[in-house]
């Protein structure tokens, strides 16, 4: 979640500090593509007049809800073994990785694994194949997918020598 620290946080829509008594809206991370219009609220803070008055704040409170509701506590849901995901250290998502309802990536939106589970994924060098895809294409930019990339392919090298 975005740290707001009045007097010194700057508002990136207006570029002023957000100041004493001033009401704010904050975001976490819930953008990985550095292209994609609602990049600038990832991790955002904001004077709220500012962000309620910009043309895409609506969408941007829509997928952070999305997110926030897809990848909540309380809906961690293995997609191989369907159990529910309750240690950290074993979670993983894909995350959102499209809007385009027409890409094949679009039905792999915030999917989420026991790490432990990933390598026993039938969907995993297909979902791996499509993420690169997207990473060659041009129309992602960051360093979100190359991690998430990492993360397949070990998933992939787990279950190759298993």
């Amino acid at each position: 979640m975005a740290i707001i620290v009045r007097g010194k946080t700057k508002c990136p829509l207006c570029g002023q500090l957000i100041k004493d008594g001033e009401e704010a809206v904050g975001f976490p991370n819930f953008v990985g593509n550095e292209l994609d219009p609602l990049w600038v609220f990832t991790d955002g803070a904001f004077h709220a007049e500012c962000f309620h008055t910009h043309p895409l704040s609506e969408k941007a409170l829509e997928r952070c809800d999305e997110a926030i509701k897809r990848n909540g506590p309380r809906n961690r849901v293995c997609v191989v073994c369907e159990k529910q995901i309750t240690d950290p250290d074993e979670y993983f998502t894909l995350g959102h990785l499209t809007a385009d309802e027409a890409a094949p990536l679009y039905r792999y939106n915030y999917v989420q694994a026991h790490s432990s589970c990933l390598p026993k994924w039938r969907q995993l060098t297909y979902v791996t194949k499509l993420i690169q895809n997207l990473k060659d294409s041009g129309t992602w930019q960051g360093n979100a997918l190359g991690i998430l990339l990492a993360e397949l392919r070990e998933a992939m090298h787990r279950e190759a020598i298993a």
